[in-house]
């Protein structure tokens, strides 16, 4: 019995044979109909269903590139773009437009990478999982175990999906908090204490605010763990007497340092996500801004994002003054994309959300050598 390892290189072998001549989007669908075949699916049975034309009113049609069906119901609509493609926003929304045609809530995209779409009841469907086209991929077997159609389970990647989009918006909701800790540390504590005690103490709001409004909060790193992982740890002080102790044991500040040239050239997070960003454009000058945020995504940073327009900055700088601080802003560091957009990349770095970064440029097999 072959392992799904084995299934999903062979499922993707003329995949990434296809990339290699970039070839049109028509051929490319061709070989993914005859690889979910090799997944069990029927194209005889109506299982496997291209082109399938759906009626919008009287006189409109629409037809997904290809719709998988069990017992003549839509389990899956694939998006299919070219083995170069870069996914963009107007996609994603051609895909959810889709799904909601055919009465699903998951769909495929399968161009330059395959990713797996969860329908929200957002303007844009979420991305939940993805996997590069690479016969050594490191999801191989989990694609095999989700979409082998002897184990489909609908039911199960559902329940996977609304998993991830909950841990999603979970990260997403810390990261803001997090950042909000950052720029209003008193106020945001002050917000969180009084939901606490106004929704689920049944307390008085008038009354928690005025007990409030006399503290103050600091926040230390706790002691450092195996892992040198820090957590904010919170004193409160009032009058000058401290309520609660902090532990004197402080971590050193990360000052790790990266290179992306050989080691030549090192800098701190912030500076070294501008040079990524850089490097990237170095390699791939055609990519417009709507493309390149897309490839850099905001929840890799937070709530700033990874890259911004300089417009959209300096439109928002009237109610945020300090919005210009959390990004590489200097005249030399300003970045410009292949439809003329200019843009900078946020310098708001810490470990938690750095990481991503360096996850990213892994997947890419970039080089990185750090200087502790």
């Amino acid at each position: 019995m072959k392992s799904n390892k084995t299934i999903w290189q062979e499922f993707c072998y003329d995949l990434v044979e296809a990339r290699k001549d970039d070839i049109l989007e028509e051929p490319y669908q061709n070989i993914v109909e005859m690889n979910l075949r090799q997944l069990g699916w029927s194209k005889v049975q109506g299982e496997i269903c291209p082109k399938e034309r759906i009626n919008i009113g009287s006189h409109n049609q629409i037809e997904p590139d290809i719709t998988l069906k069990i017992e003549d119901k839509p389990v899956i609509v694939i998006e299919m773009k070219r083995p170069r493609n870069i996914i963009t926003p107007r996609q994603e929304q051609q895909l959810l437009s889709y799904m909601r045609l055919q009465k699903t809530t998951i769909g495929l995209y399968i161009g330059d990478n395959i990713r797996m779409y969860y329908d929200t009841n957002e303007e844009l469907p979420l991305m939940v999982w993805q996997i590069e086209i690479d016969l050594d991929a490191e999801g191989g077997a989990e694609f095999v175990d989700f979409f082998l159609h002897d184990t489909f389970n609908k039911q199960r990647i559902e329940n996977y999906c609304k998993a991830k989009a909950n841990d999603i918006k979970t990260i997403e909701i810390m990261n803001a908090f997090q950042q909000s800790l950052s720029t209003n540390k008193d106020a945001t504590i002050k917000q969180v204490l009084t939901d606490y005690f106004v929704e689920f103490k049944k307390c008085n709001k008038n009354l928690v605010e005025e007990v409030l409004h006399g503290l103050s909060f600091t926040i230390q790193p706790s002691p450092s763990s195996a892992s040198q992982q820090s957590e904010p740890l919170l004193s409160v002080a009032t009058s000058g007497m401290v309520v609660s102790q902090v532990s004197k044991d402080k971590r050193k500040r990360d000052v790790t340092k990266y290179s992306l040239d050989g080691g030549r050239s090192y800098y701190g997070k912030g500076r070294f996500v501008r040079e990524v960003v850089a490097h990237f454009i170095e390699l791939n000058p055609n990519l417009t801004f709507e493309q390149l945020s897309h490839i850099f995504e905001d929840h890799l940073q937070g709530s700033y994002g990874v890259i911004r327009s300089v417009d959209s900055i300096d439109k928002s700088s009237h109610d945020k003054k300090d919005l210009r601080s959390r990004y590489v802003m200097s005249e030399d560091m300003v970045l410009q994309s292949y439809d003329g957009i200019q843009f900078v990349v946020s310098n708001q770095w810490a470990t938690y959300n750095f990481i991503n970064i360096l996850n990213l440029l892994e997947k890419w097999g970039w080089n990185i050598i750090t200087d502790r």
